[in-house]
């Protein structure tokens, strides 16, 4: 997962005149030039799955099949990940998150976006994530290998080395917590991210063969336990209980 603090806004007109169809400007938020929404402004951001990537010809919400996204939240942290529908269903995610992953939006940064659009809703009234996105944001870093039907059995085929755990001992953890998330599917998920740096935790990498972009910060070891690392900088802790 990458975690987005900066974003760009871009005020574009889309050729809807052309269909007959008065309009105004839409605005385009972005990542690092990668399109996140084309409009702010007409996306319908309360109704998962979420088009953010809307028809620039009609404006009409669903026209296409594509730019979709799982909008929720875990503790401050806004999630996109990608659409929860059913297999036979032919809407596919936002290019964003075909190229990078899942993203997060720091509540900083959330804020800047409703900001510039009123339409935009506030992080307090998003749902709360549920295991299959919170699964979906901790494996989007090491897609090379989830997309496989048996991601374990392909993590034991590929894995070379971490950084301070046995190769046994560090699949046992991401099939633990890949369990601990897929009991929770559908159920709301109760957590916190926290910072790596405001803590003091550790990183624990896994490493594949390859260039180094292949390798996988999974883990964070924190007061004596291993926890899922959303991104290099932030892992989830669950709620006690």
């Amino acid at each position: 997962m990458i975690i987005c603090t900066q974003p760009t806004f871009e005020s574009w007109m889309p050729a809807l005149s052309d269909a007959g169809i008065a309009t105004t400007p839409w605005t385009r938020l972005l990542y690092e030039r990668i399109e996140l929404c084309n409009s702010l402004e007409w996306t319908e951001w309360l109704h998962n799955p979420v088009q953010v990537q809307l028809c620039d010809a009609c404006g009409t919400i669903g026209c296409g099949s594509g730019g979709y996204i799982h909008l929720s939240k875990v503790s401050d942290i806004v999630l996109w990940t990608n659409p929860q529908i059913d297999p036979v269903t032919e809407l596919y995610p936002a290019t964003a998150l075909q190229r990078v992953g899942a993203i997060g939006f720091p509540a900083a940064t959330w804020n800047v976006i409703t900001s510039a659009s009123a339409n935009v809703p506030h992080l307090s009234v998003l749902e709360v994530a549920n295991g299959r996105a919170l699964l979906e944001a901790w494996l989007s870093s090491v897609r090379r290998y989830c997309a496989e039907a048996n991601f374990t059995a392909a993590l034991r085929r590929n894995l070379l080395a971490a950084d301070t755990l046995e190769i046994d001992a560090a699949i046992k953890q991401v099939e633990r917590w890949s369990v601990w998330f897929a009991k929770r599917n559908q159920a709301v998920v109760g957590g916190r991210v926290v910072s790596i740096a405001e803590c003091k935790a550790r990183v624990e990498t896994l490493y594949f063969d390859g260039p180094a972009s292949y390798d996988w910060p999974a883990l964070a070891d924190w007061d004596g336990s291993y926890y899922p690392l959303l991104d290099p900088s932030h892992f989830f802790v669950p709620d006690a209980g």
